[in-house]
């Protein structure tokens, strides 16, 4: 099934661009059983990787454009290395826009990107479909502009980019968790060291309930509430 959907969205990138993608790159979602939310207070979270992806097809462009196609929705964006601002109309991209603009500020991409994505992530289910999709990103372009960075420093960069330009909490300990998934394991992160002990999985069905607790506000609605009020 995954080899599957690789050549799936290779197909599609040549499709949409006309030409091969350099790289393709995925992230699994990811579940917490606990302390998903004790970060900031260095605590442990324990998660697992679930059975659904993300995946990402990269091609660098020879000038500054940027282009951004989800295939299993049919939604195309674009932009510029010198025009990536945060338009509430274009939802999913403004994550790909703030990951490309602190590659850019760090200085590890000079060049714009055709980007194709492919996810069969439920969204909106807690299974960090988002942060998936950043860090697929994140290691499509890592690999494609053939840049040296140890996984804390990806995750680092990863979650800056939500923090400047989606004004959201980017979460270092869950994107670590996602670069060091493995299929079939549960992972115990101390988020005081940012270390990651796995574990194999028992062999269990695992059924996630929905609460019914309605969310105040997710982060696109709260930037624009912000930016309304300035």
């Amino acid at each position: 099934m995954r080899d599957s959907l690789i050549d799936t969205i290779f197909s599609l990138h040549v499709r949409e661009y006309g030409q091969q993608p350099e790289v393709v790159a995925s992230s699994p979602g990811l579940v917490f059983f606990m302390g998903e939310y004790t970060e900031a207070c260095e605590g442990y979270a324990l998660s697992t990787a679930i059975d659904r992806r993300v995946y990402v097809a990269l091609s660098l462009r020879s000038d500054s454009a940027l282009y951004m196609y989800d295939a299993k929705n049919g939604e195309r964006k674009k932009a510029t290395l010198s025009s990536l601002h945060y338009k509430r109309e274009d939802r999913w991209a403004n994550y790909l826009k703030s990951l490309v603009e602190e590659f850019a500020a760090e200085n590890y991409l000079f060049l714009g990107a055709d980007i194709t994505i492919f996810s069969d992530i439920p969204t909106r289910l807690g299974y960090h479909s988002v942060t998936a999709l950043t860090t697929a990103t994140s290691l499509a372009l890592k690999q494609a502009c053939d840049i040296e960075l140890e996984d804390i420093e990806l995750a680092r960069c990863v979650a800056n980019s939500q923090k400047s330009f989606m004004m959201s909490l980017g979460n270092v300990g869950t994107v670590l968790a996602l670069l060091r998934s493995r299929e079939g394991h549960l992972q115990l992160m101390d988020y005081e060291t940012l270390k990651s002990t796995l574990y194999e999985a028992p062999k269990v069905d695992y059924r996630i309930l929905n609460s019914q607790v309605p969310v105040f506000l997710d982060n696109e609605e709260l930037l624009y509430r912000s930016q309304a009020m300035t």
